[in-house]
């Protein structure tokens, strides 16, 4: 089953101790240090969309200790690549710009996402088809792939996630944020099987019906 995204309504609320840390963390402007965007080139894109280039908001992550991966393990997944707080970064932009998250020892990853502010009312997530490739896509450990001209996508999915409910997010089809005017945070947990992605898939199915 290919997806961009499912709700899952049925994985347990996070506590608000963590919620509330996530927040206060994202404020402070924590250094990153969950994420491996290496990636000079990725760093310092420039998107360009409708005749403008602008430059691209990033995902900064930040750990959320050890009670919260106690939480995690106790209550959503045993095994996990990471999990912790995010929030979107950037200057003189409202764009995140379409991109594939990095793979795990070659393994595909997905995301399983909370977010508790959408950074803007009209802040959307959009899911892109690259023309001339695949829908879902190769990411690699130590780079990632990503498209900058915006003619080159066509739109297959957009959604404001709801707030306050997890999320499946397929990172392997390139995706990115546009609108974001302010603070975006959200908790994440990464994991790299295909196989919980699919069971998860299936509860959400049965849960609500075919996406």
């Amino acid at each position: 089953m290919i997806f961009t995204w499912l709700p899952m309504s049925h994985l347990p609320t996070p506590p608000c101790e963590f919620v509330d840390l996530a927040i206060e963390l994202a404020r402070q402007d924590v250094p990153n240090t969950a994420i491996n965007q290496l990636d000079p080139k990725f760093l310092k894109r420039q998107i360009v969309k409708d005749g403008k280039v602008s430059n691209s908001r990033i995902q900064q992550g930040y750990e959320l200790g050890a009670d919260w991966e106690t939480w995690v393990r106790n209550n959503i997944m045993e095994t996990f690549v990471s999990t912790g707080g995010r929030y979107s970064a950037g200057d003189n932009t409202t764009i995140h710009g379409a991109h594939v998250d990095s793979r795990y020892n070659n393994v595909p990853v997905y995301k399983l996402y909370y977010l508790v502010d959408r950074g803007g009312e009209d802040a959307t997530t959009y899911f892109f088809q690259q023309k001339g490739h695949p829908v879902e896509r190769e990411g690699h450990p130590t780079s990632i792939t990503y498209c900058d001209d915006y003619l080159q996508l066509d739109t297959i999915d957009q959604v404001q996630f709801p707030l306050n409910q997890w999320v499946l997010l397929n990172t392997n089809i390139l995706h990115g944020v546009e609108d974001v005017t302010g603070s975006r945070v959200n908790l994440v947990i990464i994991f790299a099987s295909a196989d919980i992605a699919q069971d998860l898939a299936k509860l959400s199915v049965l849960n609500h019906g075919v996406k």
